[in-house]
């Protein structure tokens, strides 16, 4: 959601006036005790994704499942992860910090780099940050890494993180998913639970048509991006906490913002327009998503990006700002030209993409 926007209520936690903070302990205690299993909950989570599909509601998963656990759920196997850009991407999603020490590894005389780092010779165990590394396998664990073996050691290290160690929670999902995790229809507990088997009706849709409703469409250009733009011109003045954020866009003001945005967005990045990565940067910014909804009919409350142009205060000089929840992106429109809001349009995009890189490398250790 956008930036601000405080932490909510919370008198209660602070123990202020007696027993607050103890009757919360108790409850948090208390939830701990009760919390459901791990292998329960992606159960659930697998269920909930089969019925978005069959149902074809406007749900969809977020980017960062990687595809080797879409290709899991639709068949029996894993077969991204046998291949370096497979494996790479895939980490890129769950542990980027991993990814690129891979990257630096698979570089000409990336051996030699890293037994530097490590002060010693490299061994396969040593590319692996996990819990369990002694245990990868017990022929290759202690193997040592060499410009000939270093990709097909990348290949086994990333299988073992993402697919061995995990394999009872891809499982659980997949259950889920499939259905299999309940009693079969007709039974007296699927009557009680209203539960049924997803397996038929998910063997209906090709696994592409799948792994398209679930991750959503690419932005493949200005174009797709443009078509779910729509312009707002603001009109009121609007103050939070005492202060004026907001006053009315000018309408002369408001049409060469929305001529300037466009020739940024569908313009060819040689003319000065958005590179694809941008493309899919903007998106995110405004959606939280790269990647728009895999469905033909056009819903404006679910697809279109709202683009509100206002004018700043006298004296303050905002820079694009969005509010992911409502896929509304704020635009002044105290720009000069179009030079001058394609610089800070890139600005606020590049700060997007350093906060995001901090955020993943923050929990590009703690993904299970």
């Amino acid at each position: 959601s956008s930036s601000g926007g405080g932490g909510g209520g919370g008198s209660e936690g602070d123990g202020g006036g007696g027993g607050g903070g103890a009757r919360k302990r108790q409850r948090t205690a208390a939830a701990a005790e009760e919390s459901v299993p791990v292998e329960e909950a992606l159960s659930l989570c697998g269920r909930l994704l089969a019925k978005a599909l069959i149902e074809g509601s406007s749900c969809c998963v977020d980017d960062a499942l990687p595809m080797y656990v879409l290709e899991y759920l639709v068949t029996d196997n894993v077969e991204s992860l046998d291949t370096i850009g497979g494996a790479l991407a895939a980490m890129e999603v769950t542990r980027p910090g991993q990814a690129r020490l891979y990257r630096l590894l698979l570089a000409p005389g990336g051996v030699a780099h890293l037994e530097g780092v490590y002060d010693g010779a490299l061994k396969e165990c040593d590319l692996i940050e996990s819990p369990s590394r002694p245990d990868m396998t017990s022929t290759h664990a202690n193997a040592l890494v060499t410009e000939e073996t270093k990709q097909e050691a990348v290949l086994r290290a990333v299988r073992h993180q993402l697919f061995s160690e995990r394999r009872r929670s891809l499982e659980a999902l997949k259950e889920g998913f499939q259905g299999m995790d309940q009693p079969r229809s007709g039974t007296a507990a699927s009557q009680q639970f209203g539960c049924y088997n997803f397996q038929h009706l998910l063997s209906t849709l090709p696994p592409m048509d799948i792994a398209l409703r679930l991750r959503g469409q690419p932005v493949r250009g200005g174009g797709d991006v443009w078509r779910h733009l729509r312009f707002v011109r603001h009109d009121v003045e609007f103050t939070a906490e005492g202060e004026t954020k907001m006053l009315p866009a000018p309408e002369d003001k408001y049409g060469l913002v929305q001529a300037w945005l466009e020739r940024l967005v569908c313009d060819d990045p040689d003319q000065g327009g958005f590179k694809r990565e941008e493309l899919q940067d903007f998106v995110q910014f405004c959606t939280s998503r790269k990647t728009f909804r895999a469905f033909v009919a056009h819903d404006p409350a679910l697809d279109d990006i709202v683009v509100r142009v206002y004018t700043p205060p006298p004296g303050r000089s905002y820079c694009p700002t969005a509010s992911t929840c409502n896929r509304e992106l704020q635009l002044p429109c105290g720009y000069a030209d179009a030079a001058a809001l394609s610089r800070g349009m890139r600005e606020a995009l590049q700060n997007h993409r350093c906060n995001e890189e901090l955020q993943e490398d923050r929990v590009s250790f703690a993904y299970s």
